[in-house]
């Protein structure tokens, strides 16, 4: 611990198991950051004097962890009291819990990630700044565009190649490419003719029927896919919640997290708390959004055109 290289940025690393920090500790450096373990809990006023000020930190919320729940929040609320960087290392299992104790801070999500994911995740966090929110759209598509490129690089540079056993769905961290804005036909301004969830749920099969017959990263679009299922699910009146999303957008769940943020972050979606459960969050779309894509798929039906 007294060893650090004082030009490195220093990077937390919460209530991680041995093997898990283990890991950590060798990405962290290839990242460059200095690792600061200190177990499960953090005495944040007395290290962050001691050690110097952090500026990432790195959560194990994953099944089995034992990291106490009042120490991630404490740590997810610090980080956003004090503008750092927070990501939080977890699995499926507790996606849901992982996303409702680590909302102040903003999180950047890891779901059982490969080790290319992580390093992409740590190089990014180096230059992290808050004042992304002031990013036009153009940027934010470009740093999209980039996080492919990025992890591609990781994998070269670590040696590594993906395991495609059993049909995985692909693992980049952003796989889509949007048309350019304004490239499509203006929609007819009136009313449109209802849309039954039964329709959009045939829509979703038969994407899904596509990706079967040919390998799934060839026609990854998890905005589109998420989209639609949020659309049935408000004609059926479902909630849904962030793992079930995840599920739905037919991409590995780390990718599926950032798609989800950047959709919130540009309003068409919402974040609603579950009433019945303050422990869980819903993803919901906003009014805007459900208005246009209501109109845009009776446009489509009406049209005759393919439904996929």
């Amino acid at each position: 611990m007294e060893n650090y290289v004082e030009t490195s940025p220093l990077a937390v690393l919460l209530g991680a198991n041995p093997v898990l920090e283990s890991e950590l500790d060798a990405i962290a450096d290839i990242a460059g950051w200095r690792l600061l373990t200190p177990g499960a809990t953090f005495d944040w006023p007395g290290e962050r004097s001691a050690a110097g000020s952090p500026e990432l930190i790195l959560c194990d919320i994953r099944s089995g962890s034992e990291t106490p729940e009042r120490e991630i929040a404490r740590a997810a609320q610090y980080a956003a009291d004090h503008d750092i960087a927070f990501i939080a290392w977890t699995d499926r299992d507790r996606l849901d819990e992982a996303t409702y104790l680590a909302a102040p801070a903003d999180a950047e999500f890891l779901v059982d990630p490969e080790r290319a994911e992580t390093v992409y995740a740590l190089i990014m966090a180096r230059g992290r700044k808050r004042g992304r929110a002031r990013e036009n759209r153009g940027e934010s598509r470009e740093l999209m565009r980039l996080s492919d490129e990025l992890v591609a690089m990781a994998r070269r540079v670590a040696g590594l190649t993906r395991d495609d056993q059993g049909g995985q769905l692909r693992s980049d961290p952003l796989s889509y490419r949007g048309a350019p804005p304004g490239s499509g036909a203006p929609l007819d301004g009136d009313a449109a003719p209802a849309i039954k969830a039964e329709q959009v749920r045939e829509m979703i099969r038969l994407r899904r029927m596509r990706d079967e017959a040919f390998e799934s990263d060839l026609f990854a679009d998890p905005a589109w896919d998420m989209l639609l299922d949020l659309l049935a699910s408000r004609i059926e009146d479902r909630p849904v919640s962030v793992s079930s999303l995840c599920i739905a957008s037919a991409v590995p769940a780390t990718t599926a997290l950032r798609w989800i943020k950047l959709m919130t972050d540009r309003g068409l979606l919402e974040r609603r708390a579950d009433t019945a459960d303050a422990r869980r969050i819903f993803i919901a779309l906003s009014e805007d959004t459900a208005a246009r894509l209501h109109r845009l798929l009776a446009a489509i039906l009406a049209s005759g055109a393919p439904l996929v």
